[in-house]
């Protein structure tokens, strides 16, 4: 019966720290993947930003937001992060140029 009540225990536990680093929009995984194009997306307040194109190990493709113009260039291993958008709630992934790409 201990045994079952730990468990229990250990998984609200976990369940708590997920939904906390949900809400509190930090990172929630990273991953390494290979830049297939680059193009700069207008936004609503004016201007544009950088998107890349790229391709994860796994095969799957995404587009990736880029915080600094030129941290991303076809051809290029880049480091992503998945968190949550700040405003939206949805799921984004960014360059991350602060971490050293996979050689």
């Amino acid at each position: 019966m201990k045994a079952v009540s730990a468990l229990v225990v250990a998984g609200l536990i976990f369940l708590v720290a997920v939904v906390a680093m949900e809400m509190s929009g930090g990172a929630l995984s990273d991953t390494f993947g290979i830049v297939r194009s680059v193009s700069a997306v207008p936004i609503p307040s004016g201007g544009s930003e950088q998107i890349a194109n790229v391709v994860l190990s796994n095969g799957k493709q995404i587009q990736a937001k880029v915080s600094r113009p030129g941290d991303a260039r076809p051809g290029q291993s880049v480091h992503l992060t998945l968190s949550r958008h700040p405003t939206s709630g949805g799921w984004m992934y960014e360059v991350d140029s602060e971490k050293e790409p996979a050689k």
